[in-house]
């Protein structure tokens, strides 16, 4: 593509006709304006702010609107503060973060922090920044990608919290752990195990050989017999 512009020179009746090559210029555009219409459909929010004081918004997805409630109109306002809508707790360590890494030059890194949703509620995302400079080195614009991770940081709390409450009622209740390793025939039983038989030892794993020392001599065969078939079949042992 070539872009030309008409110029008058000092001399009588000579005109200049400036003709460039903006065939580049036009591909970055395009690819440009391809990449916002990919985010603005996708679950990731696009976000490219100014690089002066008060970090103004050149752009921001139109998937705003569904992952945070805002409109793109909300954030182009002038009373419109990004900062404010980051959790109280993850504020001051967002911005160290942000401080340091322009300082320091490193122009790719990551985030997680709270943001809060239109409706009042905080949402967890991951935020993908990537700064960019001129060829002097000089910061022009930050551009944000940003993932609402909510639901998988909610699970994973789900998954903590139960976690702790079987821990709790395990140790709350009598009961004792034990587990066979096929790969060296070996049975690992927990200190709790150990207190319940009276077993005096200062070590937790034992040969086959050991444990079976600890049945009684009218159980060994039953024992064994359930032990081997729970092992073959894939069953409960008991």
């Amino acid at each position: 593509l070539l872009s030309g512009e008409i110029l008058k020179t000092t001399k009588e009746n000579e005109i200049l006709f400036v003709i460039i090559d903006i065939t580049m210029q036009h591909e970055l555009m395009k690819k440009l304006e391809e990449e916002k219409n990919i985010f603005s459909d996708g679950p990731v929010m696009s976000v490219i702010w100014g690089s002066e004081d008060t970090w103004p918004i050149k752009y921001v997805s139109n998937n705003v609107s569904r992952i945070l409630g805002y409109s793109p109109h909300d954030w182009y306002g002038k009373d419109f503060i990004h900062s404010t809508l980051i959790h109280p707790d993850d504020l001051t360590r967002i911005k160290n973060e942000v401080k340091y890494n322009i300082e320091n030059r490193i122009d790719t890194y990551e985030q997680e922090y709270r943001i809060k949703n239109k409706n009042g509620s905080y949402i967890y995302v991951y935020d993908f920044t990537k700064l960019i400079r001129d060829d002097r080195g000089i910061l022009m614009e930050i551009r944000e990608y940003i993932f609402d991770q909510t639901e998988r940081k909610t699970a994973k709390q789900k998954i903590n919290n139960l976690s702790k409450q079987l821990e709790l009622a395990y140790d709350s209740a009598t009961l004792g752990l034990w587990e066979y390793y096929s790969e060296n025939n070996t049975i690992y039983l927990d200190n709790r195990l150990k207190e319940m038989i009276n077993l005096k030892s200062d070590k937790n794993l034992f040969s086959f050989e050991e444990w079976i020392k600890l049945v009684l001599p009218e159980d060994v065969n039953n024992t064994f017999k359930a032990f081997k078939n729970s092992l073959n079949n894939d069953n409960d042992f008991s």
